[in-house]
């Protein structure tokens, strides 16, 4: 990955796998590197106690910081959108930049 330049932290409708975003390629060539979250308790992960917008935007502030990273720019598809904005209203230092692709909720 190009230094200086954060990950790209892919947030996806809680509960789908993330095959059915056709351009992941695209992301994986751009020397980034992307990084699929994949909510507790969906989509077989460890099962969490109440999958809330809060709840899924604290997994997310989690993964940055197990990244070891200062920033990431956030990607964001469809229900995916709602706690990538908590995210960036509760934590905005983490966020270098968020793209929403698809909003709903």
């Amino acid at each position: 990955a190009k230094a200086g330049v954060p990950p790209i932290l892919l947030v996806g409708t809680p509960g789908l796998g993330y095959d059915y975003l056709e351009n992941l390629e695209a992301l994986t060539v751009s020397d980034r590197r992307v990084v699929e979250v994949v909510f507790a308790g969906t989509n077989g992960a460890a099962s969490a106690p109440l999958l809330t917008a809060d709840a899924c935007a604290a997994q997310l502030g989690a993964v940055v910081r197990s990244l070891g990273v200062q920033k990431v720019s956030l990607v964001a598809h469809g229900l995916g959108a709602v706690p990538a904005l908590r995210m960036l209203e509760r934590q905005p230092t983490l966020v270098s930049s968020l793209s929403l692709l698809s909003p709903y909720g």
